[in-house]
């Protein structure tokens, strides 16, 4: 059994001073066992987050969301059952140190989840969170000023199953700086794709690689509002989940937005759970999960036709079900296999992300609705 989780709420020691309040005092303390063993078992895994909001830059114009998006998500995360750590406008000495600690904490965890909203950058295809107190005046002050969002990834890998989110692919005026002072190539718009060799995860960007997201209109991104709208629905698998965040962001933006997702999963993961059965099943929130499928009752089979081991992603081209959309799962329909996730189509071809290490060019996936 996982430890409490902590709503910030302190629960202080009765005393009985007299025999007329005894009654009333049991009845309080057993009144507080239940409910705190409810909160405690609704969510049997164990779950922490680090949520970080950059809003408040000193050498470039502030970002009026991020702030606003942290606060959000934090507040959905613990509805979520995750033990929150946050962050507001950090410094990268303080942004270090929060990393260091949550990384401690996520050690073990069953889930690990980090979100980011704020400016990022990227340099020489590697991604980077800024702080709020970066200057990035040249491409040398990079990694003194900058966080590598691979070394994140690394402070949490020993987690069981990690989840970033990177709400940070806005207009970049640091690379727009960095660019005139230096006439550099280096320095891109948006955020590059990512490589990773890191197994169980799944990291989400607001937008596809080198392009812009948009900090939105109203009181959240389109890319969070969408975060906060999908990932507590229940009965709903994580790359199901991501696949409509997409599609929401797409629909918003009118298509100048379209999140992209690279995942490594081990079998499903469902962050509201599935309604209508026990929390302490092992049906619930299971991490791993094996497939039996009949692949003769499949309605969808595709073709692999690339595999790709340095972004991590497959290209399928369908065979028979017709077209397929961000979102869809499809399987080998051997007792071990994995899901693949849809990502984007192009051409009559798609791309999908998985576990590709156990996949080769020819290999048919199915798809079952």
């Amino acid at each position: 059994m996982a430890p409490a989780i902590k709503y910030g709420m302190k629960i202080k020691k009765m005393r009985i001073i007299s025999t007329h309040h005894s009654h009333l005092a049991a009845f309080a303390a057993f009144f507080l066992f239940i409910l705190f063993a409810g909160i405690s078992t609704a969510y049997a895994d164990k779950r922490v987050a680090l949520v970080i909001g950059n809003s408040e830059y000193r050498h470039v114009p502030r970002l009026p969301n991020p702030q606003r998006d942290a606060l959000a998500m934090e507040s959905k995360l613990i509805e979520l059952g995750f033990n929150v750590t946050s962050a507001s406008n950090t410094s990268r000495r303080n942004l270090g140190k929060k990393i260091l600690e949550f990384g401690r904490r996520a050690h073990q965890a069953d889930v690990a989840l980090v979100f980011y909203a704020g400016h990022g950058i990227q340099v020489n295809g590697m991604n980077y969170i800024v702080p709020v107190d970066a200057a990035l005046r040249d491409e040398l002050s990079i990694n003194e000023e900058a966080y590598k969002l691979d070394d994140l990834l690394a402070a949490i890998a020993t987690a069981k199953t990690k989840l970033i989110f990177m709400d940070a692919c806005r207009d970049n005026p640091f690379a727009t700086q960095m660019q005139r002072r230096n006439n550099s190539r280096s320095v891109s718009r948006g955020l590059a794709r990512i490589q990773t060799n890191t197994s169980g995860s799944l990291i989400a960007f607001a937008t596809d690689p080198n392009n812009i997201a948009l900090d939105g209109n109203g009181e959240n991104s389109p890319f969070t509002r969408a975060l906060l709208d999908v990932l507590p629905q229940p009965n709903l698998e994580i790359r199901l989940a991501m696949g409509r965040v997409r599609t929401k962001v797409a629909n918003v933006t009118h298509n100048r937005q379209v999140p992209w997702v690279t995942e490594s999963l081990f079998g499903e993961l469902y962050l509201a759970g599935i309604s209508g059965t026990s929390d302490d099943s092992d049906s619930s929130r299971k991490l791993t999960r094996q497939y039996d499928f009949d692949v003769d009752q499949a309605t969808s089979v595709a073709e692999v036709t690339q595999v790709d081991a340095v972004f991590k992603y497959i290209v399928i081209r369908p065979i028979s079900g017709g077209e397929l959309r961000p979102g869809d799962q499809l399987y080998t329909g051997t007792p071990d296999s994995q899901a693949y996730t849809i990502q984007r189509g192009y051409s009559g071809e798609y791309s999908a992300t998985g576990n590709i290490n156990e996949i080769k060019v020819g290999t048919r996936l199915y798809g079952f609705k």
